[in-house]
Order: C-alpha cells, then sequence, then structure tokens
C-alpha cells in the first residue's frame, strides 16, 4: 500500500492535492471517485510529479477498514 496524489483546481477546493492510501493506483482511482467524483484534475504515482504549485496536502484519505469476518 502506499499514496497516491490527486491534484484539484481552484474551483474544486484546490490549487493542492489529495493523497490517497491505497494498494494500486485503480483502487486510488476509485476511492477518489467516490470521495470526489469527477471533481479532481490528474493522477499521479509520486508527489514528486505533483507541480510544485499543487503540493500542498489537502486531505489523505485510507480506506475504509474491513471487517473481521471472526468478529461480534
Amino acid at each position: 500500500m502506499k499514496d497516491y496524489f490527486f491534484t484539484l483546481s481552484a474551483n474544486q477546493g484546490g490549487p493542492g492535492c489529495v493523497a490517497v492510501y491505497a494498494s494500486d493506483s485503480s483502487e486510488a482511482r476509485e476511492i477518489m471517485f467516490s470521495v470526489y467524483g469527477q471533481k479532481w484534475a490528474f493522477q499521479y504515482d509520486y508527489l514528486e510529479e505533483v507541480h510544485p504549485n499543487d503540493r500542498k496536502l489537502i486531505i489523505r484519505i485510507k480506506p475504509p477498514r474491513k471487517e473481521n469476518s471472526n468478529d461480534q
């Protein structure tokens, strides 16, 4: 699991980026769509790829914890 980064434009709450903690880029994208819909700009694998003006971290999203089936 690692962080994937998504940028937001000014009319989407940015400039800045959202970090999504996920197992792969597809899962990160699914999580981002579930939280922000289509209201984000670009996806990056590494913070260093994000333009310096957009590196302000707005929020970090972790996937929901999966409940153990043995829990009662």
